[in-house]
């Protein structure tokens, strides 16, 4: 079904998906879950105007670790990645992830860069809700980090002149 404004949640089994659309619907904006195995030419179909990647419970270097269509993440469709989103953007652009064999579970604070598009009306230190066990610990060219935990972690990223973000956390519980 073609809309004038869609936005594609791309599902990687995150618990949080269905949350992530009704937050998009509640904007009232059309939002579409899909299967991370779409491609380009049908995000096209769609009229697609944006992308969410959302989280999950995969790590990006495991072996069947879902991965998305190299060719949408080149589109210049504006995207977000959250939490495995931020981390299939790191891996596929030529960065790194690892595990640092704990996560970081619960309320985290963080310092956003306030020139950063993504964060221009935010307060100069937010909570946030992180829910991961891997973390970016290598930015690819062409990347920036527009912010971390108070615990140092890579909280949000930004590819340079591109509407292509990353957060590892999750912004749309409530408790962000």
């Amino acid at each position: 079904m073609k809309h004038n404004q869609s936005i594609a949640v791309i599902d990687f089994g995150s618990q949080y998906t269905q949350l992530i659309a009704r937050r998009i619907r509640e904007l009232n904006v059309f939002s579409e879950i899909l299967p991370f195995t779409i491609t380009l030419e049908e995000l096209k179909e769609r009229n697609v105007k944006a992308i969410i990647l959302s989280g999950g419970p995969s790590s990006v270097y495991e072996k069947n670790a879902p991965k998305i269509d190299g060719a949408i993440l080149q589109s210049g469709i504006p995207i977000l990645g959250i939490c495995y989103g931020l981390q299939l953007l790191m891996q596929f652009s030529g960065g790194h992830v690892h595990s640092t064999g704990k996560g970081e579970y619960g309320f985290a604070k963080i310092n956003p860069d306030s020139s950063s598009p993504l964060f221009s009306e935010f307060p100069s230190e937010s909570q946030v809700w992180m829910s991961h066990g891997d973390q970016v610990d290598q930015l690819p060219e062409g990347w920036e980090i527009i912010s971390k935990s108070t615990n140092g972690v890579v909280a949000a990223v930004q590819k340079k002149d591109e509407s292509i973000f990353g957060v590892q956390f999750h912004p749309e519980v409530i408790h962000s």
